[in-house]
């Protein structure tokens, strides 16, 4: 079962919505559970990484899609994971980014990671705050 929750100032953590408040009452008082907590993705910031690939596949000519960019700053960024093919070489594979796979803290990690390898590697020069501006101007950010 899944509840949302949000941490009191007394450092407990409470259901937040009718629904969620009618499901913990289904836990017996006093009984120990051990609970798995992270904090939900927001669908808004995930577009926003979508589209700071856009931004930086229009500053690069490398790559010929958006995919194989997004795949190859994710494994630059330090998300990737590697296998041992059966002939002893290397095989790397980028960190999937999908809600289930990765949480928001470590999605907020992989975006500015993504934009340090950016700077460093396809748009020398270029500043991060001109570059987020291109970004929220494509999703309607402020």
């Amino acid at each position: 079962m899944e509840i949302d929750v949000t941490r009191t100032a007394y450092n407990t953590f409470a259901p937040i919505g009718e629904d969620n408040y009618e499901d913990c009452k289904k836990f017996p008082l006093g009984e120990v559970f051990r609970c798995k907590i992270w904090k939900p993705r927001n669908y808004k910031y995930h577009q926003k990484f979508f589209a700071l690939i856009a931004v930086l596949f229009d500053m690069q000519d490398h790559f010929e899609n958006k995919k194989a960019l997004r795949y190859w700053l994710t494994m630059k960024a330090g998300f990737f994971s590697m296998v041992v093919a059966p002939n002893g070489s290397p095989m790397y594979f980028a960190e999937s980014i999908s809600f289930s796979k990765m949480d928001n803290v470590k999605f907020e990690k992989l975006f500015n990671g993504v934009i340090d390898v950016a700077l460093k590697e396809i748009c020398q020069g270029s500043d991060k705050n001109v570059i987020e501006s291109q970004v929220n101007t494509i999703i309607g950010f402020s």
